[in-house]
């Protein structure tokens, strides 16, 4: 039987990680090497390093790589021959230098991290991308050649996210929540909300964090807003219940970045499993997916006129926001399960070994 090996730098029970972990370990002896504790990225990496090269010393047939993992596959690749299937996830340099702008384009410090994404899909034998658009940016970016990639959409965990009845209010709930990142896009949102005052439309965003966070409340403080509630981030377990509770899921993502074109959120899977009507961001991602009218509405990021438009259409037809919540359901199903994802992680896993 084929030994796998499976190490991650972010925890194991990140929604793409534990996914991958469940498969592995539910159909190769697989050894998880992961670290909870609490701690920077760096420390994470730097007390995995020693546990990974101790494991890579003895037998194994396959290498599988997880988020965040782009250190991991250079120190996989220098002590072991046999196949790695890497799951970047995200572009390192994208993230901080595209989408946060946390690092300045052409210093030092982004071309080091482009060196690091060229070189970690380089050495990995088969990369994982969690949409095609995120596919074709590794090989425009990082000159990574197609037989090299693979398409693996994200999901999400079915054990807590189906959908179940939930109690009502009197007004209509429009529900969204992140970590306030430029590439949620939460401010359009906030605007958005203006252009619907005057209906009994309650904008419900959690979160109690992230770098646009205070944008967009003074963004609705300047506005008057009093149709828009800024919630706590919900502990994990209570989220679906809050899910369950609005009438119309803002997915997006609906920042203008580059990234944002090229991924689908992950809540819109959530969404879309708990049986919601979803708004998504009208990019390549989504529609790889998604069909406009049949199982999702779309909007142009960054435009809160189309996106008010957009919601009050929706508020004024339950039909078809029933209809868009059942198909959308229904392509959870018939495509997005873990069932259906892990059959496809497994062909790439078989295809290396």
């Amino acid at each position: 039987m084929p030994q796998l090996v499976f190490v991650c730098g972010r925890e194991p029970d990140y929604i793409r990680n534990a996914m991958i972990a469940a498969v592995l370990a539910q159909h190769y002896p697989t050894d998880l090497i992961a670290d909870s504790r609490r701690g920077s990225l760096s420390l994470r990496l730097a007390r995995l390093a020693p546990r990974l090269i101790r494991r890579l010393r003895r037998p194994h047939d396959l290498i599988v790589v997880g988020f965040y993992g782009h250190p991991l596959v250079l120190l996989a690749r220098r002590f072991s021959r046999a196949p790695i299937l890497f799951d970047p996830f995200v572009s390192t340099y994208d993230t901080l230098v595209g989408d946060r702008g946390r690092i300045a384009e052409g210093s030092l410090a982004a071309r080091a991290l482009q060196t690091l994404d060229r070189s970690a899909l380089e050495q990995a034998t088969l990369n994982l991308s969690d949409t095609q658009a995120h596919a074709a940016y590794y090989a425009a970016a990082f000159g990574v050649p197609p037989e090299k990639l693979a398409t693996l959409y994200l999901g999400c965990n079915e054990a807590h996210f189906f959908p179940r009845p939930a109690a009502r209010g009197d007004r209509f709930v429009v529900f969204s929540y992140s970590t306030y990142l430029p590439l949620h896009g939460m401010t359009t949102i906030v605007e958005a909300a203006q252009r619907c005052l005057g209906y009994p439309i309650e904008f419900r965003l959690v979160g109690s964090s992230g770098p646009t966070l205070a944008e967009a409340r003074a963004r609705a403080q300047s506005l008057g807003l009093t149709n828009v509630s800024f919630v706590p981030s919900l502990p994990f377990a209570v989220l679906p219940e809050a899910i369950a509770a609005a009438d119309l899921c803002l997915g997006g993502h609906f920042g203008t970045s580059a990234k944002s074109r090229r991924v689908i959120a992950g809540k819109s899977y959530q969404f879309i499993a708990m049986g919601k009507p979803v708004i998504l961001a009208d990019n390549a991602a989504n529609r790889e997916l998604f069909d406009e009218g049949v199982n999702a509405a779309f909007c142009p990021p960054g435009d809160p006129d189309r996106l008010a438009q957009t919601i009050l259409a929706l508020y004024h037809a339950p039909d078809l926001r029933r209809g868009l919540a059942e198909n959308a359901l229904g392509l959870y199903r018939r495509r997005l399960t873990w069932q259906r994802l892990g059959a496809d992680l497994l062909a790439q896993v078989q295809r290396l070994l």
